[in-house]
């Protein structure tokens, strides 16, 4: 077998076996890179052949794209569309918008609407309008929302939004008008 079909058919193997792993990209991409390139520079052929083996492995592995599809039937997607629900989380990250706002990253811990109560552990994004109020990392909130899917405005060539939220494991957004409909608790 030439060089040439075994390094594709090592990469394919790193494309295939992506989907079953994950790990950072990045500190394993150069580091690996960087032993691909030493065992270039050795003259023993078997190694070296070992090295850009190894090598077309991880870049399948690392240029998998990450299927970032939403979790199926969650507990928050039962009442998406309900009205306003009385939310409940912990700031995960908060950061201040130009306009005066604010977009706060929450795990929520509570969700209650007219009918039912329950605990969840999901991830949502806030947009505060306009915010007089600093929210510390680690702080618990609760406020009234509507709470949303995340979507893309269909723009031709737009930055993927969806996409970019479903990175850091959000699927769902809420909007309050100003932050005097939060409450902080600690």
């Amino acid at each position: 077998m030439n060089r040439v079909a075994l390094c594709l058919s090592t990469y394919v193997c790193g494309l295939l076996l992506a989907q079953y792993l994950e790990f950072p990209s990045s500190p394993v991409f150069f580091c690996y890179s960087l032993l691909f390139v030493l065992l270039l520079i050795t003259r023993n052929p078997p190694i070296s052949l070992f090295g850009l083996l190894l090598f077309c492995v991880l870049t399948g592995l690392l240029r998998y794209p990450v299927q970032l599809s939403p979790p199926a039937g969650g507990e928050l997607d039962t009442l998406l569309g309900r009205g306003i629900l009385r939310l409940e989380g912990q700031v995960l990250a908060t950061q201040e918008r130009p306009d005066n706002g604010l977009v706060v990253d929450l795990m929520l811990l509570k969700v209650e609407s007219k009918s039912t109560r329950f605990a969840v552990q999901e991830r949502l994004r806030l947009y505060v309008g306009s915010a007089d109020k600093k929210l510390p990392v680690g702080s618990r909130l609760a406020f009234r929302s509507q709470v949303r899917r995340t979507r893309n405005f269909g723009i031709p060539g737009e930055f993927d939004y969806v996409r970019h939220l479903a990175y850091h494991r959000i699927w769902h957004t809420a909007y309050l008008q100003d932050s005097r409909g939060l409450a902080i608790f600690a």
